[in-house]
């Protein structure tokens, strides 16, 4: 009698760690699990299924969660989009009823600032299509990596934009290869060297590249001598098409940063920003350490 007493005791706290586990499953309160073991008594049967079922619950409910994340980011993305292509075409029609409006009435004057403005407004469009194609890339996480040269890759990417304005490139290279998705790592690093340049007030564009191993993730930086970025606009720069307006300074789409800190993001790294004012501005990444 004692020993059938103490198995009843034993089934007892099993059903109310089950009774809990079924609770905790219902309420989401992941994650949840309770000791079993590999027998056909019931009640081990029992508990194997209800593990199995609340891994799964916490799975979907892993999933709803990046679904939801995925809908409000692509609510904010509309939103920001619609906004931003609705201003150049409102400008256009502007302009365009204005031609019309004169060439009617007979003057021509002001005919060619007319067309150059028109043209303007096509190539910042264009660019901004251009950008939105780019970002669209980045919804998915870059699995492919291979074996990269850091230097070679940063090399070609300046070979490519030097035409623009006198560059010259420095290396401080202590990690010389990262394994990484190679058209991802070709984005980040193309646009933080073409913003370098292109928002360069200086005669002559100076880049230092440089590369170390962290305990766990390898830190890439890339530094410029350009006009540096005010401490309250840091935070900013990465949000979908903010532009930081300067006079006399270009204007971009506002994507390129976007891009970087969502592929960052989706592969475990991270993007920041060190900028004195009127010293240069210093982009720090991460990529994982190779697995």
């Amino acid at each position: 009698m004692k020993k059938n007493s103490q198995h009843t005791d034993n089934d007892h706290d099993k059903s109310m760690e089950l009774v809990q586990l079924v609770s905790r499953i219902a309420s989401f309160d992941f994650p949840c699990r309770v000791k079993t073991a590999s027998t056909d008594e019931p009640l081990d049967v029992l508990a194997t299924g209800l593990n199995m079922l609340g891994e799964e619950v916490e799975k979907k409910i892993g999933e709803i969660a990046a679904l939801r994340e995925a809908n409000l980011k692509l609510g904010n993305f509309s939103h920001t989009l619609a906004h931003d292509i609705k201003s150049p075409l409102n400008t256009t029609a502007g302009i365009l009823e204005l031609l019309d409006s004169e060439i009617k009435g007979g003057d021509l004057s002001n005919l060619d600032e007319y067309i150059e403005m028109l043209k303007s407004l096509n190539r910042n469009s264009l660019e901004m299509v251009n950008g939105i194609l780019e970002y669209s890339k980045t919804t998915v996480k870059s699995s492919k990596r291979e074996k990269i040269a850091l230097k070679e890759m940063c090399s070609n990417i300046v070979d490519g934009l030097s035409f623009v304005q006198p560059v010259s490139i420095s290396y401080q290279i202590g990690v010389p290869y990262v394994h990484y998705n190679a058209t991802a790592l070709y984005q980040i690093l193309s646009n933080l060297i073409n913003n370098a340049i292109k928002f360069n007030d200086k005669d002559k564009c100076q880049l230092v590249v440089s590369s170390i191993q962290r305990e766990n993730d390898i830190l890439i930086s890339v530094q410029d001598n350009g006009p540096g970025i005010p401490e309250e606009y840091r935070e900013n720069i990465y949000d979908l098409f903010y532009r930081l307006n300067r006079d006399n300074q270009p204007t971009g789409t506002g994507l390129g940063l976007a891009i970087i800190k969502t592929i960052l993001l989706e592969n475990n790294g991270r993007v920041w920003t060190e900028s004195p004012v009127g010293e240069g501005t210093i982009f720090h990444f991460t990529v994982p350490l190779e697995q």
